[in-house]
Formats: structure tokens, sequence, C-alpha cells
């Protein structure tokens, strides 16, 4: 693995595995990073996983969490299985397992294309129970991978999902798994939620970092803020005058570029609107094609 430098990125630590394959053929790349107060020790990797035991204070025991990246060809969609069951910790072990795992379980999680495999989708179950897993469901847009083609060339799959066992969802009764919507990858972004880390946050939160923002530097009132704000302290002592400017840009930051911020939210929950609209459509088109068959 590569040493990257996850403080640059606002991470305390990182796991990174490196890709294999050369220009464009290259995959299997993989990256765990973590925040605090998470404290995070690495059990096992390969390029298709990363397995870490993960403390939380105030969050007890400890628990696994595994990121999976599953073969993609069909031949080798055995060894995902395999995998799944060489890293399982084990009965009564909390546990958290989520990634592409490169298969579906069901028909209805296809769009397109030719129909999967009934035995294919029966391993990818069997193996889940075999490692007392259950899939945490999801809200949002039902698929999480696209060909990003169009009209009946489009094909679209749930080919990412999380999966945990009863002695971790016991531990987080309060889970949410939420999909994303699609920016410039042909993979939906997962959101997991559980109420008892964000209490742990909560307690551990500091104040936040300042961050001067490039956009500032395009504006004509930037200069005259920053000498105001300086000017404005009437001490020698240097760190309380960059501390003061640092206050005064972020409340200027906030009334200036605010309304910016707020339309660019706005302009991502549209985006999400339109892809459950197009689901939507292709359901009530599906609907119709059977009610005439």
């Amino acid at each position: 693995m590569n040493q990257l430098n996850s403080r640059s990125f606002g991470f305390k630590g990182c796991f990174p595995v490196d890709c294999v394959g050369e220009g464009n053929n290259k995959r299997g790349g993989m990256c765990m990073l973590w925040r605090e107060p998470f404290d995070l020790s690495l059990i096992s990797f390969s390029q298709h996983h990363i397995s870490v035991s993960v403390k939380c204070a105030g969050v007890a025991p400890n628990w696994i969490c595994s990121g999976i990246y599953g073969w993609p060809e069909h031949t080798q969609k055995w060894r995902t299985w395999q995998l799944l069951k060489s890293i399982y910790p084990g009965v009564g072990i909390p546990w958290i397992c989520m990634g592409d795992y490169n298969e579906i379980m069901w028909l209805h999680e296809k769009k397109g294309g030719n129909l999967k495999s009934w035995q294919d989708m029966e391993q990818f179950r069997t193996v889940v129970g075999e490692c007392e897993l259950s899939d945490l469901g999801f809200s949002g847009h039902r698929f999480t991978w696209t060909n990003g083609r169009s009209g009946e060339d489009n094909i679209q799959e749930r080919l990412d999902r999380v999966l945990a066992n009863e002695t971790w969802k016991n531990i987080f009764p309060s889970w949410r798994v939420s999909h994303l919507h699609r920016v410039k990858s042909d993979h939906t972004p997962l959101l997991v939620n559980f109420d008892n880390v964000d209490r742990c946050f909560s307690h551990n939160r500091r104040k936040k970092k300042f961050r001067f923002e490039k956009m500032w530097l395009e504006h004509q009132d930037c200069e005259k803020i920053v000498k105001q704000a300086w000017s404005q302290q009437e001490t020698s002592n240097f760190m309380r005058k960059l501390n003061h400017c640092g206050e005064v840009l972020q409340a200027w930051d906030k009334n200036e570029f605010g309304q910016i911020r707020k339309k660019l939210t706005l302009l991502s929950d549209k985006l999400a609107i339109m892809q459950a609209k197009k689901q939507t459509r292709w359901v009530i088109r599906e609907s119709k094609n059977i009610e005439e068959e």
C-alpha cells in the first residue's frame, strides 16, 4: 500500500490500496479514510477489500467495517463470495460490510439489458445468509450504477449496497442508508447514518477550522475587508490580528456568498428530483408493458 497524506484531505488517517494494471486498464484501487473521534486498526486488505476494527469513544464494543469491490467478470464472481466468507469475523461480532459487489440479488434490481441468471443471484443471497448479514435497505433512487447510455440501450443496476449483521444493528438501531445523486461517476454514492456515532461526534467535535476560499479573491471587496479587519485590532500581536481577520472574513462570507451555497444546494436537490422522476417514468412504462402482456 502507498502512504497518502490524509491530513491534506482533512482526515485523521487512511488505508489506501494501489490500483493494478496500466493506463485505462487500471482497476481495484481502494481507500478508507476516517476522522476523529474514530480510531481504526487494519485487520486485512486486498485488491478487493479493506477490513478494519473501529473504535469510537462512547460507543462499545469495537466493531468491524469492511469495504468491498467485487470482481466484475462473470467467471470470477465466486471469488467475491469466497472473499466475504474469508473476512467473516465470526458469530456475535458487530460487522458492517459495504461497497460495490458487482452483482444484484433480485431481478427488480436491474433495468434494461439481458436478464440476470437466477443461479448467480442465489449464490449472492446464499453467501450473505452464511455470513449472517442482511441488507440495510435504502432511500432514494433504487439503482446505484448506470452504463450511461440513453433509450433502450440504458442499463441500470443496484450493484452497491450496505450489509450488516444483527449485532451491529443492535448497537446502531437507528441506521439510515441513502442513495445520493450521481454527479460525474457512473456509480451512486451511498451515505450511512447511525445516531450513536452522531452523538459521539457531537461530544468530540472541535471548533471548525478557518479556510480561505479561493472565490473570495474574485470579489472586488475582498482586499478592502482584509485591510479594515487588520487595522481594527490595535495590537502588535500577529495571531490576534490574524484570528480577528478570519472571523470577519467568515461573517462576510456568510452574508455575501451564503445565497450562492443555497443555490448550489437547491440545484443539487433538483438534480436528485430529476433522477427520481426519470426512474418514476420508467416504472410507469414498465407497468403498462406488464398490463399489455
